[in-house]
């Protein structure tokens, strides 16, 4: 039986149990990616809500502030009828 790759078999280790092994670390590692995949995706879906928020309320206040600029230049105009 050739060796399994990048494994050194104990001397009373079948090729299936090392197999097995190797099997069960590959699953372990693909638990751990997925875990860490949801925690990132969990991780960006609060990131965009939080930049959706931040949207809103800049938005929100560049109306304020363009209803703001209105007022004043019809108080101006009010004033100073002749002034541009």
């Amino acid at each position: 039986m050739p060796p399994i790759e990048g494994m050194r078999r104990h001397p009373t280790e079948t090729r299936e149990e090392l197999e097995r092994k190797i099997l069960e670390q590959k699953e372990a590692e693909i638990d751990r990616l997925r875990d860490e995949l949801r925690y990132k995706d969990q991780r960006l879906a609060s990131k965009d809500l939080e930049m959706e928020t931040f949207k809103k309320v800049t938005e929100e206040r560049i109306f304020q502030l363009e209803a703001r600029v209105k007022e004043l230049e019809a108080r101006r105009k009010e004033r100073y009828p002749t002034h541009r």
